[in-house]
């Protein structure tokens, strides 16, 4: 007895030349857009009047090495350590906001020193 999905693996293991064309296109849109990533990459084809989804682009991209990583912005999450030589050098402080309903928006903060 056969396994059923094996007909269909070695039916798309054969790529289209619709298929390569597009491989084709997302290469050179990646190339010339390096800090695009795969929603970026996925609108601009769709804009050129490409049916693509966004999880091929995202394989595509990762099965070519290209795939972007994420950005971190904070210097704490990235792991560097703070420089402080002095007090007074470097504050950290955290705001958030709370609905108290008739009264509109309530603000706290916190401050570290």
């Amino acid at each position: 007895m056969s396994n059923p999905g094996e007909f269909r693996r070695a039916a798309s293991a054969v790529a289209s030349p619709e298929t390569k064309t597009l491989e084709v296109a997302l290469h050179v849109l990646a190339r010339r857009h390096p800090a695009a990533g795969y929603r970026k990459l996925c609108s601009r084809l769709r804009r050129a009047g490409w049916p693509v989804n966004r999880k091929r682009i995202a394989r595509l991209l990762r099965r070519w090495g290209l795939q972007q990583t994420c950005r971190v912005r904070h210097p704490k999450a990235q792991g560097r350590p703070f420089n402080i030589g002095a007090p007074n050098e470097l504050w950290q402080t955290d705001l958030t906001s709370v609905w108290c309903g008739e009264d509109g928006w309530a603000y706290f903060t916190a401050s570290q020193t």
